[in-house]
């Protein structure tokens, strides 16, 4: 089944408000085997939904008086049952976004009632009127106008719905006015990218943190200037770019861009089964730690790093790049590697596998690629229990091969007779992944012999999962029967 990415995104009055819900959600969510129906439903009614429709968080964060949710589901309907249950929590405005293979859709809330994108931005913060006069500097034409002009400066920026890029940019004539947007202008904000263009626009007078300016608005007929991948070792690289194009990774970003033309489908022939661009695994991980800069875009693709708990390297095409899906498709079935999870279709390609303690992760589509690896250093020298925790945690931070070893020794365990490894095999089982279809059956079974022999969390779940869990047929008189042992267990 083909997956769905689902981002939540929940304003509150104030920041308060906001960490007081993410404390609550985030230990709702541990209890709740990070479905987020479940832990929504264990603090205030959610909508009806199927009982298949199950979402998994991966992710929780705060982002000033906005809760952001990252979460994955199987094909379903659109994912906003539980937005009522947002409403009553204390969210004042929510927008669900979803991305799959084929296209998407974002549903926007005001409280727990649906609205337009317009109606949902109107309830936002209105922007302050201008507060001063207009210099005689800015460019203020009548109409829509062509213009040609080239960039002072940017900065990325993120607000409720979308991360935009607001760019200063001055005319031939001298005359100057900004940007705010997501259009192809921000291209120029990368560093292999000359800093003209000419576009058609209309300007509007606004206000940019306390100044008035000019806006461009709705720009069309876009024209950047630019230089070939060829090129680009010759140019003036700037900021992290500058760092991280002079240091050990370099050499192996200017093969892609030279020798292989910063072609994703070349890319895609050169991956091997235990190395990227002709450089191992291993040995790549290894070059990312001695790096400074953070990450390296602005040719199609982005690579990041990630310090703490974890070590990931990411790849990805950036916007719509033309891919020959059925020439990738050739060359990765040949790849000689065992599969943890395969899904091939009509629309894209999914593998995952392993090499050594590296979690490999490619998805091909007709419109652009992604690449993960991750790794968990000495993760063997934790227990079943304290990794099954570590994981929950930090959502996102195990890949397949991670969460597959988890499952079976945990199993083991449970089998074993460890009750607390029985628990967990019970959250592990509720939940679907990737390499296993969820079981409520089993479930079940080891939530009931986990609480026969005494364990408090087995009998919450079980308390829980007949009364509130969606996908769970109720029987109210169990779930009672017990949450009353579980508070007797407390008490």
């Amino acid at each position: 089944m083909s997956e769905t990415s689902i981002t939540v995104r929940a304003q509150f009055s104030d920041q308060a408000d906001a960490q007081a819900f993410l404390d609550r959600l985030s230990a709702a969510a541990s209890e709740h085997g990070d479905e987020l129906s479940a832990a929504i439903a264990s603090l205030t009614p959610v909508g009806p939904h199927a009982e298949d429709d199950v979402i998994t968080l991966e992710r929780l964060r705060r982002e000033d008086d906005t809760v952001v949710m990252l979460a994955y589901a199987g094909r379903i309907d659109p994912p906003v049952w539980f937005v009522k249950g947002l409403a009553r929590l204390g969210a004042q405005r929510t927008a669900v976004f979803e991305v799959r293979d084929d296209g998407g859709a974002t549903h926007y809330f005001i409280g727990a009632k649906k609205a337009s994108k317009k109606a949902f931005e109107a309830a936002g913060k209105s922007r302050p009127e201008p507060c001063a006069p207009p210099g005689s500097d800015l460019f203020l034409p009548q109409g829509r106008v062509t213009v040609k002009a080239r960039l002072l400066s940017h900065v990325w920026k993120t607000s409720f719905l979308e991360r935009y890029c607001v760019m200063r940019m001055q005319t031939e004539e001298g005359r100057h006015f900004v940007y705010k947007g997501t259009s192809a202008l921000t291209g120029m904000s990368a560093d292999d990218q000359e800093k003209t263009c000419q576009f058609s626009a209309v300007f509007e007078l606004g206000e940019l943190d306390g100044e008035t300016v000019s806006f461009a608005k709705r720009p069309t007929k876009i024209q950047l200037g630019s230089v070939s991948a060829t090129q680009v070792a010759k140019e003036k690289f700037t900021g992290s770019n500058k760092a991280f194009i002079e240091g050990p990774f370099g050499p192996v970003v200017l093969r892609y861009l030279n020798e292989l033309g910063g072609k994703p489908d070349a890319f895609i022939q050169h991956l091997g089964a235990t190395s990227v661009l002709g450089l191992e695994l291993v040995e790549l991980l290894a070059r990312l730690k001695r790096i400074d800069a953070a990450s390296f875009d602005g040719f199609g693709h982005y690579l990041s790093l990630r310090n703490g708990t974890r070590e990931v390297f990411e790849l990805y095409t950036v916007g719509d790049t033309p891919i020959d899906l059925e020439q990738a498709r050739q060359h990765l079935n040949q790849l000689p590697v065992s599969p943890l999870y395969k899904d091939d279709s009509h629309t894209a390609v999914e593998l995952s596998w392993a090499v050594g303690d590296i979690d490999v992760h490619l998805k091909v589509w007709r419109n652009g690629f992604e690449l993960k690896l991750r790794r968990l250093p000495g993760i063997e020298r934790i227990s079943w229990v304290e990794r099954y925790k570590l994981f929950n945690q930090h959502p996102g931070m195990a890949g397949n091969s991670h969460w597959l070893d988890l499952f079976l020794g945990v199993r083991k365990a449970a089998e074993a007779g460890d009750v607390a490894c029985m628990t967990i095999l019970g959250y592990l089982y509720n939940l679907s992944h990737q390499w296993r279809a969820r079981d409520q059956a089993q479930a079940e079974r080891w939530w009931v012999q986990a609480a026969e022999q005494g364990d408090k969390s087995a009998m919450r779940a079980l308390g829980d999962a007949y009364t509130a869990w969606g996908g769970w047929p109720r029987d109210l008189a169990k779930g009672e029967y017990y949450l009353k042992l579980a508070a007797a267990k407390s008490s």
